[in-house]
């Protein structure tokens, strides 16, 4: 899962953290994997990392940072592989 970006098209709020019926998307689109039966999850942070790992508390995920996350999703993507 690619969370470690700015979301800049959505204005000052995150889009992974943005509520539906109280529920972070980014939870919402995680747990639909996890029950989709995909194993491991690994979810990639980047921006806003604290919260978008707090939002995904309890839930079966593989955390790893992307430090270089403003290059672009590249760089994300290659984060994730190497977990």
């Amino acid at each position: 899962m690619l969370a470690a970006g700015r979301s800049r098209r959505m204005g000052r709020t995150n889009k992974l953290l943005a509520e539906l019926d109280g529920v972070p998307l980014v939870r919402r689109v995680t747990a639909t994997v996890i029950r989709a039966g995909l194993d491991p999850v690994v979810v990639v942070l980047g921006h806003d990392a604290g919260p978008v790992r707090a939002s995904l508390d309890g839930l079966p995920v593989r955390f790893t940072m992307n430090e270089r996350h403003g290059e672009g999703i590249g760089s994300s993507v290659a984060a994730g592989v190497r977990v």
